[in-house]
């Protein structure tokens, strides 16, 4: 069996101007007694029913090429509709779930099923990268809620160390520094020199930050700092970009932030850590991710807008995969094995990171303001 795509350059689709799209692909070695079933999911915690959007279940196909016409405008009956040539294919069943809604990443699962069983499912992620979808699911779930479990703390605490012996090279007395996105802010975490000063950029702040001499919190846009340009000697980006509709618009402005040769050090997650290779296919790490990037998107994306690359560092190695699932990979250390006894070995993939930053699940880049620009 498979399951083929025309014309598709990647498994991320951005349909944020018309909420819809058409998808071509072609059917081989399908049986007419086989069902086509497409499923909308969130990226994260997918579960039937509580976190399913909804399905369209189509059946007596045959091989050859078929198009499906996406529309998320509103999730009814009519929201996918499947052609051969120019020919309506009617569904046979549907379901919609009247308590989701579509989040600003959609996990697009298309399943064919031989008597109930899975026997062939390919995924594209569908984003929404506006400023109103985002703000929906803000509003609605509170944004981006994690769990306090063995794997978190092991990667909080991984961070904290890189972090550290970076900003202990790079940061000087009398430095200023920006923290552009900085919620409570890393530095209230890490031990830098008394005499530099932070100025911690956010457009919200809760609860209200701890009062301390050197820190000044600042409400602002990370995309459109409200300093004069070359102000600070450092400028941090901590799991920040991968949120924004606009990184080389903030990567500009923290550019220009910067003093000349003043560096950036910027975390992120990794689309193309080792799970995703694994699974053949990139889903973010969460659903407000609307810009996630691979290490080599990162350091393109970071030389055009005008720095030099001084270091990358991975954090988190997912070695321990389930890689006899074929559509359903999982790492067993975020899943069965998240559990206090396996922290020494969750340490030691934290570590494992360092030198694979291109497999690892997060990266820090740290980067130099450069005196030329290849996007003005």
């Amino acid at each position: 069996m498979k399951i083929s795509f025309f014309d598709l350059p990647s498994t991320r689709l951005d349909i944020s101007k018309t909420k819809s799209t058409d998808i071509r692909f072609s059917l081989e070695g399908f049986r007419k007694d086989d069902d086509l079933t497409v499923d909308l999911y969130p990226i994260e915690n997918p579960a039937h029913p509580e976190r399913h959007v909804g399905y369209w279940v189509f059946s007596s196909l045959e091989d050859g090429g078929y198009r499906l016409s996406v529309d998320l405008n509103g999730i009814e009956e009519g929201s996918i509709r499947l052609k051969r040539d120019d020919t309506d294919i009617h569904c046979v069943s549907f379901w919609i779930n009247p308590d989701r809604f579509v989040e600003p990443q959609i996990d697009f699962q298309i399943v064919a099923r031989r008597k109930a069983k899975i026997i062939k499912m390919v995924h594209l992620i569908l984003t929404l990268k506006t400023k109103e979808e985002l703000e929906k699911f803000y509003l609605r779930e509170g944004g981006g809620v994690y769990k306090i479990d063995t794997l978190n703390l092991a990667f909080h605490k991984r961070r904290l160390t890189v972090l550290g012996r970076l900003f202990k090279k790079y940061i000087k007395h009398e430095s200023r520094i920006l923290d552009a996105g900085s919620g409570m802010s890393v530095f209230t975490m890490i031990d830098i020199p008394a005499s530099s000063r932070v100025f911690c950029l956010d457009i919200d702040f809760k609860p209200k930050p701890e009062k301390r001499e050197n820190f000044f919190h600042v409400l602002g846009n990370a995309e459109a700092p409200p300093f004069k340009e070359r102000s600070f000697d450092v400028v941090y980006s901590g799991e920040i970009i991968e949120h924004l509709l606009n990184p080389h618009v903030a990567l500009q402005a923290w550019r220009d932030a910067l003093k000349d040769n003043g560096h950036l050090v910027v975390t992120t997650p990794n689309l193309k850590r080792l799970i995703n290779r694994a699974r053949r296919h990139e889903l973010p790490l969460s659903k407000e991710h609307v810009n996630e990037m691979s290490l080599d998107d990162a350091v393109a994306l970071l030389k055009k807008t005008g720095f030099d690359i001084l270091k990358k560092r991975g954090i988190y190695i997912e070695l321990f995969l389930t890689w006899w699932r074929r559509d359903h990979v999982t790492d067993l250390f975020q899943t069965a094995f998240n559990k206090k006894w396996a922290a020494p070995a969750i340490r030691w993939l934290m570590a494992l990171g360092h030198r694979f930053p291109s497999y690892a699940l997060d990266m820090v880049i740290v980067a130099r303001k450069s005196q030329e620009v290849t996007d003005p």
